[in-house]
């Protein structure tokens, strides 16, 4: 199975700004890795906010978004 993702918009809290490329990036490497159950089509995926700790590095915040992405999608464990 594998994953295209044509595009994707985050939403960042301010602060989170001059990290977003960075953030981006890693969301992309940590989704590619995302284990599907199935092949699905889908045309929108809202998976909701993500919540991490204040001090989290630009890496947690993407594994805990692809954590959501990944349970959204229906991902095998």
């Amino acid at each position: 199975m594998s994953l295209r993702i044509a595009r994707m918009r985050l939403r960042l809290p301010a602060g989170y700004a001059g990290r977003a490329e960075a953030i981006a990036r890693s969301l992309a490497e940590a989704a590619a890795r995302i284990p599907l159950a199935e092949a699905r089509s889908l045309d929108a995926l809202a998976p909701g906010p993500v919540r991490v700790s204040s001090g989290a590095s630009d890496a947690e915040v993407a594994s805990a978004a692809a954590r959501q992405l990944a349970a959204h999608l229906g991902a095998k464990p």
